[in-house]
């Protein structure tokens, strides 16, 4: 079951860790409760943290999500790194490393570097 952050209010949602700006300009927010969520979930995250953020603020691609979320993906060394984040929100939901990146295209590209 996909979890819905779209009417989160909880705290540790908002005590940002550290922020970003998107490439459409908006302020987002990595907090303490989703980098941990990314490392229990994506392990082979646990060293990219700086890396979430610059795939937000330069991304190769924004594609859409699934609902109003955004996907940012940026090559990392060999892999792409994809980090799923609301606008609307102003914090990221995840991240991970992907081989899969014509899935998202095919979502549809919304900002190409």
């Amino acid at each position: 079951m996909r979890e819905d952050y779209s009417k989160t209010s909880w705290y540790n949602l908002t005590v940002a860790l550290r922020t970003t700006k998107s490439v459409f300009g908006k302020r987002i927010r990595l907090t303490e409760e989703r980098w941990q969520h990314i490392l229990e979930r994506h392990p082979e995250v646990v060293n990219n943290k700086n890396n979430v953020l610059k795939t937000i603020k330069n991304p190769d691609i924004v594609t859409k999500g699934w609902t109003n979320e955004l996907v940012a993906i940026r090559k990392i060394s060999n892999q792409d790194l994809a980090v799923i984040y609301s606008e609307e929100e102003a914090f990221v939901i995840t991240a991970f490393f992907t081989r899969s990146r014509k899935y998202f295209e095919k979502r549809g590209i919304i900002w190409n570097k």
